[in-house]
């Protein structure tokens, strides 16, 4: 900034960022990617849900009717959830 007084901090960013890249030697599929304007690398995060609540506080599915009337119980149903 002392040379170049006239230009401002995004021209001599600019103009530092061409001398580095016409100083270091890259391989072809570097320069694709940088002609190109693509990211050099990518990462992801998954996110796994892990249940940690008492077994009996899970949330349950409830048995279809089809289930519930294969199993000919009366009307007093008591286990209205499917196992797994």
């Amino acid at each position: 900034m002392n040379e170049h007084p006239e230009f401002d901090i995004v021209e001599i960013t600019h103009q530092l960022s061409i001398d580095l890249l016409n100083a270091v030697e890259i391989t072809s599929q570097e320069d694709a990617w940088f002609l190109l304007r693509l990211p050099m690398s990518s990462s992801f995060v998954k996110v796994i849900y892990i249940a940690t609540v008492w077994p009996t506080e899970r949330q349950c599915v409830k048995k279809t009717f089809e289930q519930l009337n294969a199993e000919e119980i009366d009307n007093d149903l008591t286990n209205l959830w499917q196992n797994n």
